[in-house]
């Protein structure tokens, strides 16, 4: 087992976490079997991994049609990202299951969009944050809130 890259102390407690940042979907898979492991199942903590380039592939710009609004790319970007999680939830849940060392998943996407009638670009910044475990006395929810919302105020500025 190797080491997580951070751990962040809130209150008396410390959360592990371990960022990924796959170069396409192929490397999903790779990457989430390296970060469980680098993570300690007694003290488990949160996977943070970018998608930033396995959503959109290639396609490394969201372009927006003419009357489309800002609104719209973010839509867009929302609407992808829970795709993809519905469509590979099943295949993480089965590593969980193998390797319990992981209470939270964060993906995160941050990509350009440009809006064509305007000749604009602009960033639209998602977050997609999944629970792994169910709130008890002896789990670090509140602490995983911690890291979440820690992790929301820096991603908005």
């Amino acid at each position: 087992m190797g080491s997580p890259d951070l751990t962040v102390k809130l209150g008396e407690q410390d959360v592990q976490l371990e960022a990924k940042r796959p170069l396409g979907s192929n490397g999903v898979d790779s990457n989430f079997r390296k970060a469980l492991n680098q993570l300690d199942k007694d003290n488990s903590g949160m996977i943070v991994m970018s998608l930033d380039h396995v959503l959109l592939g290639s396609h490394n710009v969201i372009q927006l049609e003419d009357g489309e609004t800002a609104a719209d790319g973010l839509s867009h970007l929302e609407k992808i990202t829970t795709d993809w999680l519905t469509a590979n939830r099943p295949s993480l849940d089965r590593r969980l299951k193998k390797k319990r060392s992981a209470s939270a998943l964060l993906f995160l996407i941050k990509v350009p969009v440009y809006l064509g009638m305007l000749h604009k670009m602009f960033t639209a910044h998602h977050i997609l944050y999944v629970r792994l475990r169910e709130h008890s006395k002896n789990d670090k929810s509140k602490l995983i809130d911690g890291v979440e919302n820690a992790i929301n105020s820096v991603w908005r500025k």
